[in-house]
């Protein structure tokens, strides 16, 4: 059979897709890629998507082709389309081919020089041409062998007459919500590139921010709901881990009597300690059962899986957490929850008292970055006391706090709210041993948001949060704060 489509430099002596071809993988609906091992045009071989034969498959690789050579006629960098053939078995659409090292990760994306701006000229560019791609992520953003980057898979793309903001705000927004966490000013660059001017305006930055984390709260609520459909009856049993060590232990009538003696912590609704697995320790955690029935248990959510589904959803979002193995309950005992050995991490108050001041202030900071990031993702943590945030300090700047203690965290779409924002940051303040100064925790808390040194939002947030710090019987009170405002 002939070829459907074809680039107008296309050989016309090639009547079927040339060989050999080697398999790459496997995609969604049936979909499978390979390269094809030809001499042409094209250069030494030829990138091929391949899809389910019908009719539904030929309307997306017609509208897949004729969009990719319309770019082509645009100047917006994409994989050149050289061919679409199909026969009664499948649909093959044939594109230029960018080589084995075609994919960017996020670290290089953000780090190499001029990539992050290239990237945004050619979505603009896109954008021009009256193009709305609705799947810009950024697996979808590839690099030719000589660096500079190109924009792939229009299968879901639209030709708008006139793009409005909001087509152009649902491109920006997928894009920067798949390279998020970014520093504000990474984005802005982004923005002026897209805009092709020296200083974007800060509102468009800012509004492109935003869209980025609503795109990324929202993928995020996605698959949690997916995650959590796929647990299924009153008692499973999750095992994250395939070592037969941890069947073993989920296995075992109890499970406790595997606990190293002195427990880690023994209170009225929960008992934690640790574990041999294999030749390791990992850390169990029992829920014990209470007296009020909660209707979750009955559905199959036991504290415990909510605790490992929370700590999956975290580690999606990239917030450090724990890393679950396994959770697994049984009627009328409670359930546990089977947890990562963190050797070398100490809770955050203690881990701040042995550091000398400077190093003490530089940990105080990344715990404000760490807690504005886990804000603007949507997730409240509703019980940050210091001891539920282990603290390495050795490890490299970015990667030294891990968050455990799950079960209380609410996952939202839209980032958190002041009142539980300002709930957060009082646990946090209020658990700090009192040798941490008064002058340490207000730069810190400017690093979770350098606007509070207005007075409104002083007003706002500063005072509200110092207050509920005061009311929480822990060990440091700031009365001493509450006598005086920040200037603005």
């Amino acid at each position: 059979m002939p070829f459907l489509l074809t680039d107008p430099a296309w050989p016309r002596a090639l009547d079927r897709p040339p060989g050999p071809a080697e398999p790459l993988g496997e995609g969604l609906r049936g979909r499978n890629y390979r390269r094809l091992a030809a001499v042409g045009p094209w250069g030494d071989s030829l990138f091929a998507k391949a899809l389910a034969a019908g009719a539904a498959g030929l309307r997306r690789a017609r509208h897949e082709f004729s969009v990719g050579q319309a770019m082509v006629r645009a100047e917006v960098p994409v994989p050149h389309p050289w061919a679409l053939w199909a026969d009664e078995d499948e649909i093959l659409l044939l594109f230029e081919d960018l080589g084995p090292e075609a994919g960017i990760s996020h670290d290089e994306f953000l780090e190499r020089p001029g990539l992050l701006e290239a990237t945004a000229r050619a979505v603009a560019a896109m954008h021009r041409a009256g193009l709305c791609h609705r799947d810009l992520h950024l697996d979808n953003v590839l690099r030719r062998p000589d660096g500079s980057p190109v924009l792939a898979d229009f299968a879901k793309a639209r030709w708008r007459r006139r793009l409005t903001r909001r087509d152009r705000m649902r491109d920006l927004g997928r894009l920067v919500g798949s390279i998020l966490p970014a520093a504000h000013e990474t984005l802005c660059r982004f923005a002026e590139a897209y805009e092709g001017t020296e200083t974007a305006c800060s509102s468009f930055c800012d509004e492109v921010e935003e869209a980025g984390y609503r795109r990324l709260r929202r993928h995020h609520a996605n698959l949690d709901r997916r995650a959590r459909r796929l647990v299924r009856g009153a008692h499973p049993r999750l095992l994250r881990d395939s070592r037969p060590e941890v069947a073993d232990l989920a296995d075992d009538p109890d499970p406790d009597e595997r606990m190293q003696r002195p427990l880690l912590k023994e209170g009225a609704r929960s008992r934690v300690g640790r574990v041999l697995l294999g030749r390791g320790t990992a850390i169990l955690k029992h829920y014990l059962p209470t007296g009020r029935p909660d209707p979750r248990d009955r559905l199959g959510f036991s504290k415990a899986v909510r605790s490992l589904l929370a700590a999956e959803s975290l580690l999606r979002r990239s917030i450090p957490a724990a890393r679950p193995l396994a959770a697994w309950s049984r009627p009328g005992r409670g359930s546990w929850l089977l947890l990562e050995d963190l050797p070398g991490h100490a809770p955050l108050d203690r881990a701040l008292l042995e550091l000398e001041p400077a190093k003490r202030g530089h940990l105080l900071a990344e715990t404000a970055r760490y807690l504005a990031w886990m804000h603007r993702c949507g997730v409240a943590c509703r019980d940050l006391k210091p001891s539920n945030l282990l603290a390495d300090p050795q490890a490299p700047p970015g990667r030294r706090l891990v968050l455990i203690d799950h079960d209380r965290n609410r996952f939202r779409t839209e980032a958190v709210d002041r009142r539980l924002a300002i709930r957060d940051l009082a646990a946090l303040h209020a658990g700090l041993p009192p040798e941490i100064r008064a002058s340490e925790r207000l730069r810190a808390l400017l690093t979770y948001d350098p606007r509070l040194t207005a007075r409104p939002e002083w007003r706002r947030w500063v005072r509200p949060l110092l207050e509920e710090a005061a009311a929480r019987d822990h060990r440091w009170r700031p009365r001493r704060l509450l006598a005086g405002e920040a200037g603005a």
